[in-house]
């Protein structure tokens, strides 16, 4: 949240998780309207949303198939809400749509009562009935047993000899092959060098936590 850097890592964050394969229903709830009502984006990125997310989930899988994108503001002062749906703790909320921030700021023609509200938001994204759900190693498409047995295997980190690596237990290593493909593989969106230092140690840690949960259970 003290993160000024966030706003901007958080709306590509959301869009590489749409890009990717391994789901078949995405629920990303962000506590506040930051990730793309703010002002910032000296590279002008961010798109409108719901309406681009969910033109490129139907693109992918499928406009007949029931591939959507939908995106949900509970508003901070709730006697605003305008909608019929609940959260699970009942606070109500409704359907939002947005222009990036730095739009508004140049033309504050585009500006919509909806643009103004204030709360958490959550972007629901459904893949199409067809879609293959099975994450295929990222951008080189390939199943993680293929990768694990590439030519020269995984590259040891800096300070880690290949001895050392012989002597981890059996969990130890596929966390360390599934680390180090991690980060041969996936390409996170960084501003400058403050942003990814927060990646690395922020979201990317988080997502280790949750690997290596998966693979010790």
């Amino acid at each position: 949240m003290g993160d000024g850097w966030r706003d901007v890592t958080t709306y590509f964050d959301i869009e590489a998780l749409l890009k990717g394969d391994a789901w078949k229903e995405l629920t990303y709830i962000t506590p506040c309207t930051d990730f793309i009502a703010s002002g910032y984006d000296h590279r002008r990125k961010r798109l409108a949303q719901p309406e681009t997310w969910d033109a490129l989930i139907k693109e992918r899988d499928g406009d007949e198939f029931g591939a959507e994108v939908k995106m949900f503001i509970v508003p901070d002062e709730q006697e605003r809400a305008k909608g019929e749906g609940r959260t699970e703790d009942g606070r109500a909320m409704q359907h939002w749509a947005a222009r990036p921030g730095h739009e508004i700021v140049e033309n504050w023609r585009l500006a919509t009562p909806e643009q103004e509200l204030k709360g958490e938001v959550r972007i629901i994204a459904t893949r199409g009935k067809r879609s293959r759900v099975v994450q295929l190693g990222f951008r080189e498409k390939r199943t993680w047993k293929d990768m694990k047995a590439k030519a020269g295997g995984f590259a040891a980190p800096e300070g880690m000899s290949s001895l050392s690596i012989l002597k981890l237990d059996n969990h130890q290593r596929e966390a360390f092959e599934l680390r180090t493909d991690m980060q041969a593989e996936w390409v996170p969106y960084h501003n400058d060098m403050a942003d990814a230092v927060g990646w690395i140690y922020g979201g990317w840690g988080r997502r280790m936590e949750l690997a290596m949960a998966a693979l010790s259970s």
